[in-house]
C-alpha cells in the first residue's frame, strides 16, 4: 500500500526518467551478456549496396556517430553536420538519428557507434554497430543432364561472396535428401529420381551470402534428353515439303487439271487403240493374200501332176498297143476303159 501511494505521489517526469532508466539498464546487461559470450550481432552489406544503421535508444537532442575513434557525423538540436571524409555518402536522418550509408565499399566495414545524449541524466548512452562488406552476390546459374533415370541439376553463382546453397520446391519447402532427392556437394548439386517425380515439376536453387540472397528456378522436363537439332530441322523440312505438295494438289484439283490429263489420256489410248484395230486389219489383208497364193500355187502343183499322170497313162497305152500287134480286140478295150476310168 505505501509502495503504490509513493509511485502515485511521483511527478509523470519522474516516471519517465525511471523508465528511460530501466531500458538503459537492460540495454548494458544485453551488451554485457554479448561480450561475456564473445559474439555480436554483425550488420552485413554488399558492396555497392546501402545499408541503414538504426539505434535502439529514441534521440532526444543529440547523437554523434562515429568509425572507431573518427567522428562521421553530429546531430544537435536539429543541426546536422557530416565531416568531410563522409558527406559523400553517409546521411544522418533528423528525426529518428539512423545512419544511412549508400554505394558501399569495402573499406566502409569496421565498428560504428551511436553516442545518444540522454538529457535527464547528461550523460550519453552508446550503442555499438559492427558492419561487414562482402562482395557482390551474382544471380546463379542452373545446368543439368539426364543420366540413368536421374536428372542431375548444378546450381553455381560464381561469386568470390561466402555462399550457401538450398533446393527448394516452387511452394517454398526445402529440399531435404530423401529415395527422390540426394544432395551433393554442399547442396550444389541435386540428384532428382525420374520414376519418383513428375518431370514437370520445377525446382528453385537458392544462393545465400550473409548480405544477400539470389533464386533461380528450372523446369525437369527442361533436362530430358530432346531431339537433335538436325533431326528437328529434317522433321521441320519434311512437314513444309508435304504440306507445300498438299497446296499445290489442292490447287491443280481446284482448276481442274486432273479432268484434262484424264481426258488427254482417254484420247490417247482411243487413238492407239484404232491404230491397233488398222494395224491389225492391215496384217489380216496380207495373210489372206498369202493364203490366197498358198492355195493357188498348190491348186496348180496339183494340176500339173494330174498333167503329168495322164502323159504317163497316155504313153504307157501306146506302148502296150504297139507291143500287142494290135493282135487283141479285148485287151484295147480294157485299156480304153482304164483310160476312161482315169
Amino acid at each position: 500500500m505505501l509502495t503504490r501511494c509513493w509511485l502515485t505521489a511521483l511527478s509523470p517526469d519522474h516516471l519517465l526518467i525511471m523508465r528511460i532508466q530501466g531500458q538503459a539498464f537492460l540495454l548494458q546487461l544485453l551488451l554485457a551478456a554479448l561480450l561475456a559470450t564473445g559474439q555480436e550481432d554483425y550488420i552485413n552489406g554488399e558492396k555497392g549496396g546501402e545499408i541503414v544503421l538504426q539505434p535502439l535508444l529514441s534521440l532526444e537532442e543529440e547523437i554523434v556517430w562515429k568509425k572507431g575513434v573518427n567522428k562521421v557525423a553530429e546531430l544537435e538540436n536539429g543541426k546536422l553536420h557530416v565531416y568531410p571524409a563522409y558527406k559523400a555518402r553517409f546521411k544522418v536522418d533528423n528525426s529518428s538519428g539512423k545512419l544511412t550509408i549508400t554505394n558501399l565499399m569495402e573499406e566502409d566495414a569496421g565498428d560504428y557507434y551511436a553516442d545518444i545524449l540522454i538529457s535527464k541524466d547528461n550523460r550519453y548512452q552508446t550503442e555499438k554497430f559492427p558492419l561487414r562488406v562482402f562482395p557482390p552476390l551474382n544471380k546463379p546459374s542452373v545446368t543439368c543432364r539426364e543420366e540413368k533415370g536421374f536428372v542431375i541439376l548444378t546450381c553455381n553463382a560464381t561469386s568470390s561472396a561466402s555462399e550457401e546453397y538450398t533446393w527448394k520446391h516452387s511452394n517454398g519447402e526445402v529440399v531435404s535428401t530423401t529415395d527422390i532427392y540426394q544432395l551433393l556437394d554442399d547442396n550444389k548439386t541435386l540428384n532428382i529420381s525420374l520414376a519418383k517425380e513428375h518431370p514437370e515439376k520445377s525446382m528453385v536453387c537458392v544462393v545465400k551470402s550473409p548480405a544477400s540472397e539470389k533464386t533461380e528456378s528450372i523446369f525437369i522436363s527442361e533436362c530430358l534428353t530432346k531431339p537433335t537439332p538436325s533431326l528437328k530441322i529434317g522433321l521441320a523440312v519434311s512437314l513444309t515439303l508435304i504440306v507445300i505438295a498438299a497446296l499445290v494438289v489442292g490447287v491443280l484439283y481446284y482448276k481442274g487439271y486432273f479432268n484434262r490429263c484424264r481426258k488427254v489420256s482417254i484420247d490417247a489410248d482411243t487413238v492407239a487403240e484404232g491404230g491397233d484395230n488398222a494395224n491389225l486389219k492391215s496384217e489380216r489383208r496380207k495373210a489372206s493374200k498369202e493364203e490366197e497364193i498358198v492355195m493357188k500355187n498348190s491348186a496348180d502343183e496339183q494340176k500339173a501332176f494330174l498333167s503329168n499322170n495322164e502323159q504317163k497313162d497316155d504313153d504307157t497305152v501306146h506302148s502296150a498297143m504297139l507291143n500287142n500287134d494290135q493282135s487283141s480286140p479285148r485287151k484295147a478295150r480294157v485299156i480304153f476303159a482304164h483310160r476312161t476310168k482315169i
